[in-house]
């Protein structure tokens, strides 16, 4: 993988503290800016009681680093995916594969 690649600037987000008494928003707040590769997964429809949902899913390769968790979720195009995995991208471990989910109270354009 060439470093030149990764062109994005996609912020993650850390849930907040317990303690905090911050109701203006799910609970999340951003932790870091890491470049990235986007790609676009397949888009997948589901139809519920005569409403569509449309789940988007999307992988992520940054370089390998390990204060990135399932538990946290990241910013694309203003909405909020949630991690679904991570795991390396190559034999030599040196980037990661992050596949996030659409949020589910999150609205796609």
């Amino acid at each position: 993988m060439d470093p030149g690649e990764l062109k994005d600037r996609i912020p993650f987000l850390k849930k907040k503290d317990s303690d905090a008494l911050d109701f203006t928003d799910d609970g999340y707040k951003q932790y870091k800016t890491i470049w990235a590769k986007v790609k676009y997964m397949s888009t997948k429809e589901t139809f519920k009681s005569d409403a569509s949902n449309v789940l988007k899913v999307v992988n992520l390769i940054i370089r390998a680093r390990n204060d990135i968790t399932n538990n946290m979720r990241f910013l694309l195009d203003g909405m909020q995916y949630e991690i679904k995995g991570i795991r390396p991208f190559d034999k030599r471990k040196m980037y990661l594969i992050v596949t996030g989910e659409l949020n589910k109270n999150e609205r796609p354009g």
